[in-house]
């Protein structure tokens, strides 16, 4: 059996953690705060993203500091740091639990005798910022101002920033699909590192699984993928292209209902390469997938997968084509082609 998951409070603790050091570059772009994001970005991957994600946020025009959090939200997350660092300090959870409910009655009451007036950005000259994130096990429909929905998946994060000449959203990391209410005015940009998928009115998913790979799909319409170094794909419906290291694939032609199944638990394959459909069943399984040393020729796979048993059916995947499988840490599974 897999080991239980970890708790999941340390992700929205380094996101909050790189806003904090991008925004302090901002206000004051010295020596000693540009070495301090160096060191952050030198921790892990993780970290490392989180510091891309908020300088994107930034460069999108957004202010950091202007997150429509509630006061007991942002309450909770200085609570949360508070409580990590002392876990790193070798103190016990329980130990950390106990100081973010002290810190957060402590602050609440300086809270309630402080001020409590928002800080929103200026309408005129930034964009309506609004993170996102769904947890495990969770997923979430979202109707944004213009009208158009999202569909987020498990563990998925990004920002809407919506401007009077752009909308635009920055994808960090997980599944979600859109349908884009039409507005020839404004465009509907997705940005996931340097893959940028644009479009007027249409329904696409975005799929960004691994650090290195962004898979984009249409269900209706069309939209047009960017790469600063690879070039332009045009997708029409059913078409995908996935992005990995950078580089576009070819054009691909998926059947419809392959696409967006995922929104009613289910993951559907029709021959596709086994390291595509493990990446897919990873996020839903409690432990971490290495399947680095796989690739499109290690096999295909066709099947319907319901997304609450994603271990089972990876497992299931992993013996039914012989693959090499172990356990590398506490949580991760490693694969590797059968020798």
């Amino acid at each position: 059996m897999p080991p239980e998951s970890e708790p999941h409070f340390t992700e929205n603790m380094i996101d909050t953690e790189a806003h904090e050091l991008v925004a302090a570059y901002k206000r004051e772009p010295t020596r000693q705060s540009s070495n301090a994001i160096d060191s952050f970005k030198n921790l892990s991957n993780r970290h490392a993203q989180a510091i891309d994600k908020a300088q994107q946020l930034l460069r999108a025009g957004g202010k950091i500091s202007s997150y429509k959090l509630s006061r007991w939200q942002q309450l909770r997350r200085k609570g949360e740091i508070i409580a990590t660092k002392l876990v790193e300090g070798q103190l016990s959870y329980v130990l950390g639990a106990l100081a973010i409910v002290s810190i957060s009655v402590f602050l609440s009451y300086s809270a309630f005798h402080g001020s409590q007036t928002p800080v929103t950005p200026s309408a005129q000259t930034n964009p309506s910022v609004d993170e996102y994130i769904t947890s495990w096990q969770e997923q979430k429909e979202l109707t944004l101002a213009d009208g158009s929905k999202v569909w987020m998946s498990w563990n998925t994060q990004l920002t809407v920033a919506y401007s009077k000449q752009e909308r635009k959203i920055i994808f960090s990391q997980g599944l979600a699909a859109f349908d884009v209410v039409s507005d020839p005015s404004r465009s509907f940009v997705v940005v996931s590192d340097d893959i940028e998928t644009t479009v007027v009115g249409t329904e696409f998913v975005v799929n960004r699984q691994t650090s290195d790979s962004v898979r984009v799909s249409v269900m209706h319409g069309e939209v047009v993928v960017r790469n600063a170094y690879y070039g332009i794909a045009i997708l029409k419906a059913t078409q995908t292209v996935m992005a990995r290291q950078g580089k576009l694939t070819p054009v691909e032609t998926r059947p419809a209902q392959d696409i967006g199944q995922w929104r009613s638990g289910k993951l559907v394959f029709t021959e596709r390469p086994i390291l595509e459909v493990i990446e897919a069943l990873a996020p839903y399984t409690p432990f971490k997938v290495d399947s680095s040393e796989l690739n499109e020729h290690s096999g295909e796979v066709t099947g319907i997968f319901y997304i609450d048993e994603a271990a089972d059916a990876l497992f299931t995947i992993v013996q039914a084509h012989r693959l090499e499988s172990r356990w590398t840490g506490s949580q991760q599974l490693h694969l590797s082609p059968s020798i």
